[in-house]
């Protein structure tokens, strides 16, 4: 008898003032390239008021567009919102004080709240700033007036996230501030080990890293005995003289063999909600910030340069994508992408073949299968910026597509990208510039400064779609 045992084994920024009034329609993603997959689209009726650089949310059933530049590059104080039955309101509430690139947040009891963003009109002249903005509203999108309240410092280039308690993290200067609704204040601060200006920020349920197998070596302990088994028994036959001649004589001699103990399953792994910062103006570092411990901790290791107007998403299978911005050294955009990982690892991402780059672009994630779709932004030249003519879908971490959008959505450039609903992504308002009469003619537009007064609601890709 043979018994045997066998083993498988298994595996934007106040600094873009001087140049908007130069935005063009850049040429989009080249013919060669991922294969394409086309969005469906619609607008929705005019806006009362047409803005850029504002910013958006969905509050329920209605859609709230607060500030942005208007068609006169002016900032405006206004308040647009929209009911997905009945339409536009005409404008009767608005802010306190007239911003552009600020943040705006969403809060559970439906109240709205915006933070910093610059105040005044854009101009040409390179030595004419922006006045940047020291407060923060919270207001109702349905009644007249608003709560200020009042910053310690200026808030330009921060990012602002909806914790699941209801808090609000901003992110910006040298600390994370968190405002509480059931106060309307911002109530407690963690100081940033470096100041953040123009990062990229996502919140992200963050796995804790698996032990690795020295470790669990370690933990198996000294006076873990081996166990035994029985894997083999061997048959001995001997020769044994009589008066008669020989008999044979048999016996089974078990063979012990030592062997470890099979080691137990892994524990399922721990979750951890925390904010990742990714770079900024002069930074290539990463920062984690743990709420429940209140403080943050720089990752060992960096990105290969500083990097502003990046885009991040956390994706389904932990880990976390960074998409494009604005390298150190110049002004010119990148294409190239990284994987940050529950471990602090760092590596290079899919290719997007984004020859021009893309800064300040919009990461959506798709409930529905974890795709990711990279949809607006800019390339940046030392002498040009222009608005991306299409997007990129980025399924099962490294299939790409392109996601190519309706010329009538395509030609405008510093537009809200939000989410509308489950399966749409919607885009408010925008801009471009034409400077000739050829161009007008191409493009349907009018020579001068064009400011769309329109929401396009983009339809995502089904998740059978592009295979």
């Amino acid at each position: 008898m043979v018994q045997r045992t066998r083993r498988r084994l298994c595996l934007g920024s106040a600094g873009r003032a001087a140049t908007i009034v130069a935005l063009t329609l850049g040429g989009g993603f080249g013919a060669a390239g991922p294969p394409t997959l086309p969005l469906q689209s619609n607008a929705l009726e005019p806006m009362p008021l047409g803005v850029f650089d504002s910013a958006a949310e969905m509050a329920g059933e209605w859609l709230v567009v607060t500030g942005g530049f208007t068609r006169e590059l002016e900032a405006t104080p206004a308040i647009q919102v929209r009911h997905d039955v009945r339409g536009w309101r005409p404008i009767g509430t608005q802010l306190a004080a007239p911003r552009a690139r600020h943040t705006q947040t969403t809060l559970a009891d439906g109240r709205v709240l915006v933070v910093g963003g610059v105040t005044g009109k854009l101009s040409g002249d390179s030595q004419q700033a922006l006045e940047a903005l020291a407060s923060a509203e919270v207001f109702h999108p349905l009644i007249a007036g608003s709560d200020v309240i009042e910053l310690a410092e200026p808030l330009v280039g921060h990012t602002a996230h909806l914790l699941p308690d209801g808090r609000v993290a901003v992110v910006g200067g040298g600390w994370v501030r968190l405002f509480d609704p059931a106060e309307a204040a911002f109530t407690e601060a963690i100081r940033l080990a470096r100041p953040r200006r123009r990062h990229a920020a996502v919140l992200w349920d963050r796995p804790d890293p698996l032990p690795s197998q020295a470790e669990s070596e370690s933990q198996r302990g000294e006076g873990d005995e081996p166990a035994y088994s029985l894997v083999e028994q061997e048959l001995s036959i001997d020769l044994v003289p009589t008066a008669r001649g020989a008999s044979i004589g048999a016996t089974m001699e078990p063979q012990r063999v030592e062997t470890r103990a099979p080691a137990p399953p892994p524990a399922p792994r721990a979750h951890r909600l925390v904010l990742l910062i990714i770079g900024g103006e002069g930074e290539a570092t990463v920062e984690e910030v743990d709420f429940a411990q209140r403080c943050t901790r720089l990752w060992p290791r960096q990105l290969p340069s500083p990097l502003t107007e990046a885009a991040a998403a956390a994706c389904a299978d932990g880990r976390v994508l960074v998409i494009g911005g604005v390298e150190a050294g110049g002004d010119e955009s990148t294409g190239r992408t990284w994987w940050l990982s529950a471990e602090g690892g760092i590596e290079s991402g899919p290719d997007l073949e984004l020859a021009q780059g893309a800064a300040g672009a919009a990461l959506f994630v798709d409930p529905a299968d974890g795709s990711v779709s990279l949809l607006g932004g800019e390339e940046r030249r030392e002498d040009r910026i222009s608005a991306l003519g299409g997007g990129r879908l980025i399924r099962g971490g490294e299939r790409v597509f392109s996601l190519a959008l309706p010329r009538t959505a395509a030609p405008f450039a510093r537009r809200c990208w939000i989410r509308f609903d489950a399966r749409r992504i919607a885009a408010v308002g925008g801009y471009r510039f034409v400077a000739s009469a050829e161009e007008a003619e191409r493009a349907g537009l009018p020579i001068g400064v064009n400011v769309r007064d329109r929401v396009d609601v983009f339809l995502l890709p089904s998740p059978i779609g592009g295979d």
